[in-house]
C-alpha cells in the first residue's frame, strides 16, 4: 500500500510499503545497480553476525554520518535497536547482532549530495553475516530561475510542494525488497547564474515546485512540475512581473564618449503587457537627458568633458513608467581629428652608402584657419633601420625630413609612422624605395716609378678601393701591364698590394699599368692606370 505524505518544517516525505507479495521486485529506471554477495561465514566465536559494508548513493558519493539500526523483526523499524551503527567518513559501517531476522533501518539527514531519507526493510535475516554495498538511487533535479527577459534570478527559494508522489521501488540490501522509504529535501535558493541543485530519489510520479522570488522582488511566485523524476533532470522557471508592478526597465544600456557628449544605447524590455511609448536617458550628475519615441538610443548633451558620468534609462509605456535600467559609467572627452601622413619625396636614384632623405608631410583633416597644427615626430623605417622626422609647423601643415643609408642594393619599403598627439589621432603612409649599386674609385701606387729590366718582382703594386658614399668594397683588382697579367690583389678592408709574379719579364720601356676592380654585389666596376718605366740592366764584362 502506498502512504501519504507529510510535510514536515519544509522537508516532504515520500513513503514507499511494500508487504509480502506486494513488494516491488522489479527495478524501474533508475534504481540503484548493487553489486553485492551474501558471504556466509562461520559464526565467531561470541555467535554473532554482521551487517557490514558500505553506504553510498547512486551518483558514486559515500553516505557518512548516516544511522543503521537493527530492530526486532516485526516492528516497522519503529522497536528498540538491537544494534546500531554510523556510517564512518569513508560510509563505512558494521552492526554486530545475535543471529536472527531483523528490520533494518537506515536514516540520513541530507547534504549537498542527498536527501534527507530513512529506509526500512523488513525481516532480514541475519542468520548469517552480510558485507557488501548499500546504494540508495539518488538524483538531482537542476532548477534554473528567470524573470520575463530571461535573467536569471538569484536568491529564489525553490521547495517541492506535492504530497502524492511516490518514490521509485529498489533493493537496499540485496534480495530484500525495500518495504517502505520515507524521502525529502529542504529548500534550496538560487545562486547568482539563477540555479538550484535539488536532491531527490527516483520518483514514479510527477513532482510540483512552488518558487518564490527573493523578498522584496517585484516578480510573481510560480508553480512548476518536474516531469517524471526516474533520472537527474533539470527544468527552468520563468517568474512573472507581480500584477501592478512596474514594468521591467530596459536592459544591457551603454554610453560612448563623445565631446562633451553621451550617446546611449540599450535594449527594449520585454513587457508582460502594454507597449513602448519612448524612453529617457539621463545622466547623473546634472540630470542631462535625452528622450526618444521609438528608437533604442539617443545623445546626451552639455556633459562636462573628463567628468565620468553615471547613465540609467527609464522606459514610458502604456502601463505606466519602469524603474531605472542598470547604470552604465563614462567620461566625456575631446574628440581628436583624423591625421593624414604623406612622403612627398625621397631621393631620387639613391645608392649604396647613400642617405635617403625622405620628407613627410601631416595634416589634420579639419585643419584651418585657427586650428591646431599637428606635432611630435614622424618615424621612417625600412623594416630594420629607422630615423625621426621632427615635425615644424608649415603653414596649417607639418613637415618634416630625416635620413636612412641603405647598405645594400634592393627594393625597400619605407613607412612614415606619425604617433599622434593631443589634438590629432595616429596615421601612417609607405612607399617603395629603390636603392642601386654604388659607384667605385681606384687608385695604384707603385713601391718605384722604374725598376730595373729582370727585377721586377721587387715592385711592390699597391691599390685601393673607395666608395662613392659610404661602405667598404670587396673583391679582387688586376693589374696588367698592356695584355701581361702582372698580379691580382685580393682586397681587404678596400685595399691590398702585390708583385708581379717570379716569371714576369718586361723588356725595357715604358708601361701603362692598368688596375681593374672588377665590382661587386654592392659597387659598380673601376679602373686607374700609372707609369712603370723599365730599365737596362747593366752589362759587367769578364
Amino acid at each position: 500500500m502506498v502512504r501519504p505524505f507529510a510535510v514536515v518544517c519544509g522537508i516532504f516525505l515520500i513513503m514507499l510499503v511494500a508487504n509480502g507479495a506486494e513488494a516491488f521486485h522489479t527495478a524501474s529506471p533508475g534504481a540503484a545497480n548493487i553489486e553485492t554477495s551474501r558471504l556466509i561465514a562461520e559464526y565467531a566465536q561470541n555467535g554473532a553476525s554482521t551487517l557490514s559494508g558500505v553506504l553510498e548513493d547512486s551518483l558514486g558519493n559515500v553516505v557518512a554520518g548516516a544511522e543503521i539500526d537493527a530492530d526486532p523483526a516485526g516492528t516497522d523499524c519503529d522497536g528498540s535497536p538491537a544494534a546500531t551503527a554510523a556510517t564512518a567518513s569513508d560510509g563505512s559501517f558494521s552492526v554486530a547482532v545475535s543471529p536472527g531476522s531483523y528490520d533494518i533501518r537506515v536514516e540520513d539527514n541530507g547534504g549537498a549530495h542527498d536527501p534527507f531519507f530513512n529506509i526500512c526493510t523488513r525481516s532480514v535475516d541475519l542468520s548469517a553475516s552480510i558485507d557488501g554495498t548499500l546504494t540508495v538511487s539518488v538524483t538531482q533535479l537542476t532548477v534554473t530561475v528567470q524573470d520575463p527577459n530571461g535573467n536569471p534570478v538569484q536568491g529564489a527559494t525553490v521547495e517541492p510542494s506535492n504530497i502524492d508522489a511516490v518514490a521509485a521501488p529498489f533493493d537496499l540490501i540485496p534480495g530484500d525488497p525495500t518495504s517502505f522509504v520515507y524521502a525529502g529535501t529542504n529548500t534550496a535558493q538560487t545562486n547568482a547564474a539563477g540555479t538550484a541543485i535539488v536532491p531527490l530519489m527516483p520518483l514514479t510520479s510527477p513532482l510540483t515546485l512552488n518558487v518564490e522570488p527573493p523578498a522584496g522582488s517585484d516578480l510573481a511566485p510560480a508553480t512548476i512540475s518536474t516531469g517524471l523524476m526516474t533520472t537527474s533532470t533539470a527544468v527552468t522557471a520563468t517568474l512573472a512581473e507581480k500584477s501592478g508592478a512596474p514594468p521591467p526597465a530596459p536592459t544591457a544600456v551603454t554610453a560612448m564618449p563623445g565631446n562633451r557628449s553621451a550617446i546611449v544605447s540599450w535594449t527594449a524590455p520585454t513587457l508582460p503587457s502594454g507597449s513602448v511609448t519612448g524612453y529617457t536617458a539621463t545622466a547623473s550628475p546634472g540630470d542631462q537627458s535625452c528622450t526618444t519615441t521609438s528608437v533604442t538610443t539617443c545623445t546626451i548633451t552639455g556633459l562636462t568633458n573628463g567628468v565620468t558620468y553615471t547613465v540609467t534609462v527609464i522606459a514610458h509605456t502604456t502601463a505606466g513608467d519602469s524603474g531605472p535600467s542598470a547604470p552604465a559609467a563614462v567620461t566625456p572627452q575631446a574628440q581628436k581629428s583624423a591625421s593624414i601622413t604623406s612622403i612627398t619625396s625621397t631621393t631620387d636614384r639613391p645608392v649604396v652608402g647613400q642617405p635617403v632623405t625622405t620628407t613627410v608631410q601631416v595634416a589634420g583633416q579639419s585643419t584651418g584657419a585657427g586650428d591646431p597644427t599637428p606635432t611630435g615626430a614622424v618615424t621612417v623605417s625600412d623594416g630594420t633601420r629607422s630615423c625621426q622626422a621632427p615635425l615644424s609647423d608649415n603653414k596649417g601643415v607639418a613637415d618634416g625630413s630625416c635620413q636612412i643609408t641603405e647598405q645594400a642594393p634592393g627594393s625597400y619599403s619605407f613607412t612614415a609612422s606619425y604617433p599622434g598627439d593631443a589634438d590629432f589621432t595616429a596615421s601612417h603612409t609607405a612607399t617603395t624605395v629603390v636603392t642601386a649599386r654604388a659607384k667605385s674609385s681606384t687608385t695604384l701606387t707603385l713601391s718605384a716609378p722604374s725598376v730595373t729590366y729582370g727585377n721586377e718582382k721587387s715592385l711592390s703594386l699597391a691599390v685601393t678601393v673607395a666608395p662613392q658614399f659610404t661602405g667598404i668594397p670587396d673583391g679582387v683588382v688586376i693589374i696588367r701591364a698592356g695584355q701581361t697579367r702582372l698580379c691580382t690583389v685580393i682586397l681587404s678592408s678596400g685595399t691590398g698590394t702585390c708583385s708581379p709574379r717570379s716569371d714576369t719579364v718586361l723588356r725595357a720601356g715604358k708601361f701603362r699599368l692598368a688596375a681593374t676592380y672588377a665590382g661587386s654585389a654592392d659597387f659598380l666596376r673601376s679602373s686607374t692606370d700609372a707609369t712603370l718605366r723599365v730599365t737596362k740592366a747593366k752589362t759587367i764584362r769578364a
